[in-house]
């Protein structure tokens, strides 16, 4: 009879402990764009977080350099940003929050280099 009582509503504690990760991640996320060159930073923010991302050849046009050298530009700011993400959550409990974070740069990198070839 008690099964058929419970709140399908998510936990309080989950919901807080969730708005947490995304505030921690958006800062830091926040910290690691800093480190980056404003042509890095230029770059990451066009092909990833825009609402419509921008080809590497448009990339490349705006920058006067080639469509690969804006994807080795990319690659490398990724990995820069992979690292401070990982320098930043290094102390950051539990272990899956960075984890899942991290292999979310990672699969990006491993897109970029994918796209690369």
């Amino acid at each position: 009879m008690q099964d058929w009582l419970v709140d399908p509503a998510p936990d309080p504690e989950n919901l807080l402990a969730e708005a947490e990760d995304r505030i921690g991640v958006r800062t830091a996320l926040k910290d690691a764009l800093a480190r980056l060159t404003a042509p890095e930073r230029h770059i990451i923010l066009a092909r990833f977080l825009a609402e419509h991302p921008t080809t590497l050849e448009d990339l490349g046009a705006s920058f006067s350099v080639s469509r690969k050298r804006i994807c080795q530009i990319e690659v490398g700011s990724l990995q820069k940003l992979k690292g401070a993400l990982r320098a930043y959550l290094e102390g950051t409990p539990p272990v899956h929050r960075r984890s899942r974070l991290i292999a979310s740069i990672a699969r990006a990198t491993a897109d970029s280099q994918r796209s690369q070839l």
